[in-house]
């Protein structure tokens, strides 16, 4: 490890000073937005920013921050666009996210699905199962734990109305709900609060604003900063011009790196 002036070396890779990384693409989780009701097929095309803080005893934080897209079109495809919160360093030393995009079709039942990046160029095709598998009998005490999770969560869950709200020119629909681990539940000494708010569109049943926030995960926020009701372009709905179709079959497990 070589040090040269306030940057650091590692090998050929050249990392920028730390003051560079904040609200940095890095340490962010995107998963597009939430969606509700499956029948509802009002286009849309949405760029969102998702926004993350968390900071730790020792005075250390994270601060992450990525813009990313997702869109619907009439006949109910969607696709979204989502990173985990790790980047890749590239040759010229600079850190760049990961996006993994997703092309879910309900009428032809197939997920399409790949990855951005150096070397990625297979997008894979899964289809959904003709035939979907029984779920299987549950057990006396199957049926029993499932009783008792659902008693705990109504005791220790508040849900509150939080009324309406236009957002982007969308009205939505938003409510908080606040959820407390007691004291020794996970091995914590005192109670832990987690907190989620989100604002639903109306029409379009997709949520606008999504804020979870608690001391253990820190503050994340999601919220739509443009959105147009036309119908998207078709060829966003199909892999980049030069990426290979791999399928997959149902129930098969992905490949391995």
């Amino acid at each position: 490890m070589l040090r040269t002036g306030s940057n650091l070396v590692f090998g050929l890779i050249c990392l920028p000073p730390l003051a560079a990384f904040a609200a940095s693409p890095c340490g962010v989780t995107a998963t597009g937005l939430r969606m509700y009701g499956a029948k509802v097929t009002l286009p849309f095309s949405a760029t969102m920013r998702t926004t993350h803080e968390l900071k730790f005893a020792d005075g250390n934080a994270i601060h992450g921050e990525i813009e990313t897209h997702q869109y619907r079109d009439s006949a109910g495809r969607t696709r979204m666009e989502g990173q985990n919160w790790q980047c890749e360093a590239t040759e010229d030393g600079k850190l760049q996210p990961t996006l993994h995009i997703s092309i879910q079709d309900p009428v032809t039942r197939t997920e399409i699905f790949w990855s951005t990046g150096a070397g990625e160029s297979v997008a894979t095709l899964q289809r959904a199962p003709q035939t979907p598998a029984a779920p299987s009998p549950r057990t006396p005490q199957q049926v029993r734990r499932s009783m008792l999770d659902a008693e705990y969560h109504r005791r220790n869950t508040h849900n509150q109305n939080l009324g309406t709200r236009v957002i982007e020119g969308i009205l939505c629909d938003g409510s908080r709900t606040v959820t407390t681990t007691p004291a020794g539940f996970q091995g914590n000494d005192l109670p832990m609060v987690r907190s989620e708010e989100i604002w639903i569109a109306r029409d379009l049943r997709i949520a606008m604003l999504y804020i979870v926030e608690s001391e253990q995960e820190g503050r994340t926020v999601i919220e739509v900063t443009q959105l147009d009701q036309h119908e998207p372009d078709a060829a966003l709905f199909a892999p980049p011009a030069g990426y290979k179709i791999a399928e997959r079959l149902p129930n098969q497990p992905p490949p391995q790196p």
